[in-house]
């Protein structure tokens, strides 16, 4: 059936597994696919729910919390993050496992009531699986780009970082052979199921070079490839506007109002092992640099006995609101949040925990709008030191050169899906 720009009017699954940062910038693009006529409906975790209708659009649950899978012993682990690729890929698999059932269940009731699946990396292999056996259309739609590809600059695990080397391509397709056997499983339970041939990982490979992939992150920060596929497009940011219904909190507006720009510092959905020697840390540094700060913690129940006064201590701000409203920003490195601070011209540390944070770390220096240091190397003089050059004004002057363009870019309005 035709919508309103003339073109097929589908119904679009978007599989968003995933933490916060995962299911948002879906639901950003499915407000834009709704836009087009067509009829979008995010699938993530049961208690994304209420996010995800507040905006007014369609969900779907895979049958888990993914809460609790993060508090769990396994997700902690994974959230936590390694010094090793091969002991993130461990904690990846483990989580894995406690998410295959109920995502194997969804994606086979799916096979036979959607025109056109978008998949995150978790989910590609099951559906190319689904899309070419039921005749469908399929797109991945990714934050972070792994594409094989010789330009370190556009690979998450290249080799060579700095440089463009057949040594990236092979690296980064050693990397994503890992990657496809952490979640083939879901792969190949929903093939069973379903009853379709084996896939190996040389078809799983061509397939994936056969498939549309949107990356929903700046170009500035995801430079394309000349090698990447021709379906392979880094489209700006996905972003979500605030609920109508967001009201500010009042506590942090008075804090904003009363005194000089502060600084945001948090890690998301990261876990924190010593919360009050983080906190300490980030309050520390803070005093020795002059600067007031905005502190969002993953804090588990824990708060401190005392706040200072040029501190003040935060549960959920969403950073689109908060970020025009700081001058620089600490945080883990996740996509969005790195995004969502170029957009708003924001000098940045990044201290990031696993999968893709390193990636947007490095780039974050290569732009010179920020620096880094690993988790497990923060420490009192490196924040320090950081702070300084994060809020220097070279830092800022060159942030808000390279915001300037990243708000012009086309973001989720870019995807434009076809009908098989």
């Amino acid at each position: 059936m035709p919508n309103r720009n003339g073109a097929t009017s589908m119904k679009v699954h978007l599989l968003a597994w995933g933490s916060r940062g995962d299911v948002q910038p879906f639901v950003a693009l499915a407000l834009s696919l709704k836009a087009q006529g067509h009829e979008p409906v995010v699938v993530a975790g049961r208690d994304f729910e209420s996010f995800v209708t507040r905006h007014r659009v369609a969900f779907e649950a895979f049958d888990i919390d993914i809460s609790e899978t993060i508090q769990s012993r396994e997700g902690q682990r994974w959230l936590a993050g390694s010094q090793r690729l091969t002991g993130e890929l461990r904690a990846i698999h483990a989580v894995a496992k406690l998410f295959a059932e109920p995502a194997v269940d969804k994606l086979v009731q799916l096979a036979d009531n959607t025109d056109h699946l978008i998949s995150g990396v978790l989910t590609m292999d099951a559906a190319m699986s689904i899309a070419q056996s039921r005749g469908i259309g399929h797109d991945v739609g990714a934050l972070a780009p792994f594409i094989p590809t010789r330009s370190g600059a556009a690979q998450v695990f290249p080799l060579l970082p700095s440089r463009q080397s057949p040594l990236n391509r092979v690296f980064s397709s050693v990397m994503m052979a890992g990657t496809f056997g952490v979640f083939r499983s879901i792969g190949d339970e929903v093939r069973r199921r379903l009853d379709l041939p084996a896939v190996g990982y040389r078809q799983f490979h061509r397939l994936a070079a056969e498939t549309h992939q949107w990356i929903g992150a700046s170009p500035i920060l995801v430079p394309p490839a000349p090698d990447w596929p021709p379906g392979a497009q880094a489209t700006g940011q996905w972003v979500l506007p605030l609920a109508e219904d967001y009201v500010p909190n009042d506590e942090a507006t008075h804090f904003l109002d009363e005194g000089e720009t502060p600084v945001h510092l948090g890690f998301g959905s990261m876990p924190s092992r010593h919360p009050g020697q983080l906190f300490e840390l980030y309050a520390r540094s803070l005093a020795d640099v002059g600067l007031r700060g905005i502190i969002q913690g993953n804090w588990n129940g824990w708060r401190p006995t005392e706040i200072p006064e040029n501190v003040l201590l935060v549960d959920d701000i969403p950073h689109e609101w908060l970020f025009s409203r700081v001058q620089a920003s600490v945080h883990h490195g996740g996509a969005g949040t790195t995004g969502t601070a170029l957009r708003a011209g924001l000098g940045q540390v990044v201290v990031p925990h696993m999968g893709d944070q390193p990636y947007f770390a490095r780039r974050v220096r290569e732009l010179g709008i920020g620096g880094s240091v690993p988790q497990h190397r923060l420490t009192h003089p490196r924040l320090t030191a950081l702070l300084r050059l994060a809020t220097s004004t070279e830092c800022r002057d060159k942030a808000l050169t390279l915001a300037a363009l990243a708000t012009e870019e086309p973001g989720a309005s870019a995807v434009h899906l076809t009908a098989r």
